[in-house]
Protein backbone atom coordinates (compact mmCIF):
# COMPACT_ATOMS: atom_id res chain seq x y z
CA UNK A 1 0.00 0.00 0.00
CA UNK A 2 3.06 2.57 0.49
CA UNK A 3 4.45 1.59 -3.07
CA UNK A 4 3.24 2.07 -6.40
CA UNK A 5 2.09 -1.19 -7.71
CA UNK A 6 4.01 -0.19 -11.23
CA UNK A 7 7.26 -0.54 -9.15
CA UNK A 8 9.53 -2.95 -10.22
CA UNK A 9 9.90 -4.55 -6.90
CA UNK A 10 6.31 -6.00 -7.33
CA UNK A 11 7.42 -8.22 -10.15
CA UNK A 12 9.58 -10.05 -7.56
CA UNK A 13 6.70 -11.09 -5.14
CA UNK A 14 3.09 -13.44 -5.29
CA UNK A 15 0.01 -11.63 -5.67
CA UNK A 16 -2.03 -10.25 -2.83
CA UNK A 17 -4.23 -13.57 -2.43
CA UNK A 18 -1.71 -16.29 -1.85
CA UNK A 19 -1.20 -14.33 1.62
CA UNK A 20 -4.23 -15.82 2.78
CA UNK A 21 -3.91 -18.73 0.55
CA UNK A 22 -0.84 -20.15 1.42
CA UNK A 23 -1.35 -20.12 5.60
CA UNK A 24 -5.14 -21.54 4.80
CA UNK A 25 -3.17 -24.44 3.06
CA UNK A 26 -0.43 -24.65 5.50
CA UNK A 27 -3.15 -24.93 8.40
CA UNK A 28 -5.45 -27.58 6.57
CA UNK A 29 -2.27 -29.52 5.88
CA UNK A 30 -1.23 -29.59 9.38
CA UNK A 31 -4.11 -30.33 11.30
CA UNK A 32 -4.76 -33.53 8.80
CA UNK A 33 -0.97 -34.98 9.75
CA UNK A 34 -1.62 -34.44 13.42
CA UNK A 35 -5.41 -35.20 13.67
CA UNK A 36 -4.13 -38.49 11.38
CA UNK A 37 -1.48 -39.22 13.64
CA UNK A 38 -3.73 -39.27 17.04
CA UNK A 39 -6.35 -41.11 15.45
CA UNK A 40 -3.62 -44.00 14.45
CA UNK A 41 -2.26 -43.54 17.97
CA UNK A 42 -5.72 -44.17 19.80
CA UNK A 43 -6.65 -46.78 17.65
CA UNK A 44 -3.16 -48.82 18.26
CA UNK A 45 -3.95 -48.42 22.19
CA UNK A 46 -7.67 -49.40 21.99
CA UNK A 47 -6.28 -52.82 19.82
CA UNK A 48 -3.77 -52.79 22.97
CA UNK A 49 -6.69 -52.99 25.79
CA UNK A 50 -8.76 -55.33 23.65
CA UNK A 51 -5.75 -57.38 23.72
CA UNK A 52 -5.44 -57.73 27.15
CA UNK A 53 -8.94 -58.03 28.15
CA UNK A 54 -9.08 -61.37 25.77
Amino acid sequence: PFVDETYFLHSYFPPREYAIRIPCVLLVFGLTVILTFLSMIMIKSKKKVEKKAA
